[in-house]
């Protein structure tokens, strides 16, 4: 019987899909926060008052300044403005009772698409010559983060003159916005 042999080769290649090729590589990107910052205030003149026996008001503009928060950290913040009480100065200082000077409700508007939504910061106004200021602006934990411009309306400062309380002169009181940390 005549046999037959039939001789088959076949060439094989490992089929390791992509083993040399797929490698990961982890990526680090350091970020750092910074401190939380208030640009300076500016604090327009107060109108000339003429005494005439009855209750008056001065007011006085405040200029919009800057919130920012670039800590990275989420923690919130508050601004308070706060005023010192108006005096004379001198030997002999005349005074303006605690609790004259009223600043109006700011505005708060994001400066970046990316910052935090303005409207989550709580806003107030209210007396600031009280030897312990106003909380005028309240972020929330989350909130708050980015830069923000915060404005007021036209005479936004208030002076309350009772004629029981005033002397003529020329009064000067020190008002200032400071950021701290957390709600």
């Amino acid at each position: 019987m005549a046999g037959s042999l039939l001789v088959t080769t076949v060439l094989a290649a490992p089929l390791a899909l992509g083993a040399d090729n797929n490698r990961a590589h982890a990526a680090d990107a350091s970020i750092t926060g910074s401190n939380l910052s208030v640009s300076s205030l500016v604090v327009g003149s107060f109108t000339a008052v003429v005494l005439n026996g009855r209750t008056q008001n001065t007011f006085a503009n405040i200029d919009a300044f800057t919130v920012t928060d670039p800590t990275g950290t989420g923690e919130g913040w508050n601004v308070v403005m706060k005023a010192s009480q108006f005096s004379t100065g001198g030997a002999t200082p005349l005074t303006l009772p605690v609790g004259s000077l009223t600043a109006a409700t700011p505005s708060l508007t994001a400066n970046d698409e990316g910052a935090s939504d303005a409207a989550e910061v709580e806003k107030s106004g209210g007396l600031i010559d009280t030897g312990t200021g106003l909380k005028i602006l309240s972020a929330p934990a989350g909130g708050g983060m980015g830069e923000y411009t915060t404005t007021f309306p036209t005479n936004a400062l208030d002076l309350k003159l009772l004629p029981k309380d005033v002397k003529a002169g020329t009064y000067t009181s020190t008002i200032s916005v400071t950021i701290n940390s957390g709600p």
